[in-house]
């Protein structure tokens, strides 16, 4: 069957929604249409922040693990069957509630929990460990790692139990449509103000709500 599947396609324009259908690989996935899909692009300097474009959305027999599909007659190979599934339109309603297909109507921002700042920042090999947190400066949102710095005594950088310096170093910038832009500032500014870091939540049109881990 996975053979004969191989050379066997589906073309975009004779998707029907509701209809189930079968993947060169064997997975069935029922086609909900044509929906914006939201998502991160690029990595580490490079990455460029959440992006969104029209694609072809489908979700798994039971209504589940939404995923787009770019290149259909090379991934869809059959289809399985032509009568509209009885639950289509509430998986339509339910991945129009997903922030994938949302676009960013506002941020919240969040306080630092207490014991996010009570941990071990170092061991006593010299390993430094860091911590994604939000500033704002200016009225821009920026994505800082909070840590140990470089100089600390790596052999034993919380001697007697005393809280460690602790140093952050700016990031990227987070604008306010979700896009990014790299600002990586080398240098290691000190920790003098623990209300100035928070947690930071973009806030969906279709009311849903996501922490911006990136």
């Amino acid at each position: 069957n996975f053979t004969k599947l191989q050379s066997k396609k589906v073309k975009a324009n004779e998707l029907q929604e509701g209809f189930t259908y079968v993947t060169k690989h064997e997975e069935q996935l029922v086609y909900i249409g044509r929906h914006m899909w939201h998502e991160f692009e690029g990595y580490y300097s490079r990455r460029t922040g959440r992006k969104g474009t029209k694609q072809h959305v489908f979700c798994n027999p039971e209504g589940k693990d939404f995923k787009y599909i770019t290149s259909i007659p090379g991934k869809i190979a059959a289809v399985l069957s032509e009568h509209c599934h009885d639950q289509f339109s509430n998986w339509v309603e339910a991945y129009l509630k997903t922030p994938m297909a949302a676009k960013i109507a506002g941020w919240v921002k969040k306080p630092l929990p207490d014991n996010w700042w009570h941990r071990d920042w170092s061991d006593r090999w010299g390993n430094r460990y860091r911590n994604q947190a939000y500033i704002e400066l200016g009225g821009d949102f920026y994505r800082v790692y909070v840590q140990v710095p470089y100089t600390q005594d790596y052999h034993n950088p919380n001697a007697n139990k005393e809280p460690p310096i602790l140093v952050y170093v700016v990031e990227r910038k987070i604008n306010k449509d979700g896009t990014e832009s790299n600002e990586h500032q080398g240098h290691e500014r000190k920790v003098e103000d623990r209300s100035i870091f928070f947690d930071l939540f973009a806030v969906y049109d279709n009311g849903t709500e996501q922490e911006w881990r990136t």
